[in-house]
């Protein structure tokens, strides 16, 4: 496995542990998936670090509408 192959697959596991912990309702998991200057763009609303993502939870706006389901890219 290359250096760029072996890079997109842990981008790609750390992106579906990051949804996993979010559909799961286990945020401190999805957090250590996101990186400390990570942007995060949810309904619209532009979310900066682990910091603004927090917020979100804490408001507790952060019930899943729908379950994510990330495929491996192609």
């Amino acid at each position: 496995m290359d250096t760029n192959t072996a890079a997109e697959w842990l981008c790609q596991k750390s992106l579906v542990q990051f949804f996993y912990g979010l559909d799961d309702r286990r945020f401190d998991e999805m957090l250590s998936k996101l990186a400390p200057d990570g942007v995060w763009v949810s309904q619209g609303v532009e979310l900066k670090g682990r910091a603004g993502v927090s917020t979100v939870i804490a408001s507790g706006d952060a019930t899943p509408a729908c379950v994510h389901a990330p495929e491996p890219a192609t």
